[in-house]
């Protein structure tokens, strides 16, 4: 029954990171839209006043940084569904300054709950042409990026000798199991392989079978060895041994 609920839990918590990131692909996709629409000189003499005021307006809601789109700040109701991107009835027409400022101050809040800070609005274009300021921005923005870097993502020689112990450590136990062809690796791939990944980043390991037995993974002698690794694992002292992540 526990096995259940853990596999349960698993499938849940993976539909819930897989419907976010396609919530997040389909902002990304409307916010391109309405950045099209914006930005083409010439869209008043295709759309209709109100209809481009609208999208102005939602754009203005739009952070490339959070990657979502802020509550409509002109919905009056509790039910979040309603305040979510392309409900364009709520918007007011014709829109004044202090509607887009409404819009500014919801995304603000917006930043300042998923950042930690609001980032300021200053062009950068305008600052790249020139002048003191203009470098000392870039000198700036340069320092923070390093320093955020070396604090926040920056591996330490600790670190990595850990992982290469638990790769080590895995390798081993797939050794001693004797139900793998000889000469069978652990690889370490993803962020920890390329360098992208930070002190927090999981640690992705597969199975480099020899060229020599592919006929291994055909037999079902592959999946059979998979499914018996996971008692290896806990044999081995290894804890909370998911057997839904050991796959083939």
């Amino acid at each position: 029954e526990k096995d259940n609920t853990a596999a349960q839990y698993d499938a849940i918590m993976k539909d819930k990171f897989t419907n976010e990131r396609k919530w997040r692909e389909m902002q990304h996709a409307y916010s391109s839209i309405l950045q099209a629409v914006v930005s083409n000189k010439y869209i008043h003499l295709l759309m209709k006043r109100d209809l481009l005021s609208t999208i102005r307006l939602e754009h203005e809601l739009w952070c490339p940084l959070c990657d979502a789109f802020a509550p409509n700040p002109f919905v009056k109701t509790n039910f979040e569904a309603s305040k979510m991107p392309g409900n364009v009835s709520a918007f007011p027409y014709p829109a004044g300054k202090e509607h887009y400022q409404m819009c500014r101050s919801s995304k603000e809040q917006m930043q300042q709950t998923v950042l930690g800070f609001v980032p300021e609005s200053e062009n950068v274009a305008e600052l790249a042409r020139g002048g003191k300021k203009g470098r000392d921005f870039f000198l700036d923005l340069s320092s923070a990026i390093n320093e955020m870097y070396a604090n926040e993502y920056a591996v330490s020689e600790k670190v990595w000798r850990r992982r290469e112990q638990v790769r080590a450590a895995i390798e081993q136990v797939v050794s001693h199991s004797r139900e793998f062809p000889p000469g069978t690796k652990v690889s370490v791939f993803g962020s920890s392989a390329n360098g992208f990944g930070s002190p927090n980043s999981d640690l992705d390991l597969c199975l480099s079978i020899p060229a020599s037995a592919a006929e291994f993974t055909k037999d079902g002698k592959g999946v059979e060895a998979m499914t018996n690794l996971a008692s290896k694992f806990t044999a081995a002292g290894m804890r909370d041994v998911l057997t839904e992540r050991l796959t083939t």
